[in-house]
């Protein structure tokens, strides 16, 4: 927050001008207006001043209050203060659909007017008046959901990160969940992992575990191999979007590994289909294609 003295020389440095010309002109010597770096004007001296640098006497009053030290940031003056939102609801059908602000004001008076001229103006908009206090409402509680995933194209985690109303139920007795993996079928190899959880930590520390367990076994898609041969991006990304669903459509089990059930998913999706005959259409596929069946499954975390 600029005190009084950062507020005058940020405008005149603006307008090329020296402090003495403004001092002159508002009625003070130059050693008076060095002051104002620690101290508070008189309020006519204040009014020539916001006159003089034809800025709102509210910006000259809260740099002033801050140079006397009565404020340090914005809220020490704004905060519990109410002002009146004027806002406006148009046709539905119109685009963006909603409410918006049209105006704020601190004078109920002139809210008021505001209000009636505008509705006058626009009979069919739905304009309203609201009273609101500033920095009156708490922020929502969040929890914060991390994603990690590991893929084998490039042998790499990244850790996306997702704020939730609440907990989500699969974290509701736990701080990380079980490792998802994906495989291609005729191989059992495996080409991405993910796992969710309320910290970084936990979930990057899961995930490093099913890896060293799954490369030491064999079992994971050699860095670099497309998963997905053939196919255009958008058909793999399809297919993959598929696959991440499918434990919940299909709840019967399949064969066991490590301990937990294997889950068969079809190597057809509608979804991924459209996407390929685009892709197809377009020459960005390859006419060889094929589409891998893939199986999903939960790993069991080690020890």
């Amino acid at each position: 927050m600029e005190n009084l003295l950062e507020l005058i020389n940020r405008i005149l440095d603006a307008r090329d001008e020296t402090v003495t010309a403004f001092a002159d002109r508002i009625g003070v010597n130059r050693l008076t207006v060095t002051r104002w770096k620690a101290s508070l004007p008189a309020p006519e001296t204040l009014r020539r001043i916001a006159a003089d640098l034809a800025i709102p006497y509210s910006h000259v009053v809260m740099s002033a209050l801050a140079s006397a030290g009565y404020a340090t940031c914005p809220a020490d003056l704004l905060a519990g203060q109410q002002v009146r939102v004027i806002t406006r609801c148009g046709d539905p059908f119109d685009e963006p659909a909603g409410a918006a602000v049209d105006a704020m004001f601190t004078d109920p008076a002139r809210a008021s007017e505001y209000l009636r001229v505008a509705s006058a103006i626009a009979p069919d908009a739905d304009i309203e008046e609201s009273v609101v206090t500033i920095d009156s409402t708490e922020i929502p509680d969040t929890v914060r959901v991390f994603t990690t995933v590991w893929s084998s194209r490039t042998d790499q985690i990244h850790q996306p990160v997702t704020l939730c109303g609440s907990r989500p139920a699969r974290l509701q007795d736990r701080e990380v969940t079980d490792v998802q993996a994906t495989a291609l079928a005729d191989s059992d190899l495996v080409f991405s992992l993910q796992v969710d959880s309320l910290t970084a930590e936990a979930g990057r520390t899961a995930l490093m575990a099913v890896i060293d367990t799954l490369r030491r076994q064999g079992r994971l898609l050699p860095p670099g191999v497309d998963p997905y041969p053939g196919l255009s991006r958008s058909v793999a990304y399809a297919l993959n979007a598929a696959n991440r669903s499918a434990p919940q459509a299909m709840p019967s089990p399949g064969p066991i590994f490590g301990g937990a059930a294997l889950q068969t998913v079809p190597s057809t999706f509608a979804g991924a289909r459209s996407y390929d005959s685009d892709a197809a259409a377009s020459g960005q596929q390859d006419p060889s294609a094929v589409w891998p069946a893939t199986r999903q499954f939960f790993v069991d975390l080690p020890g």
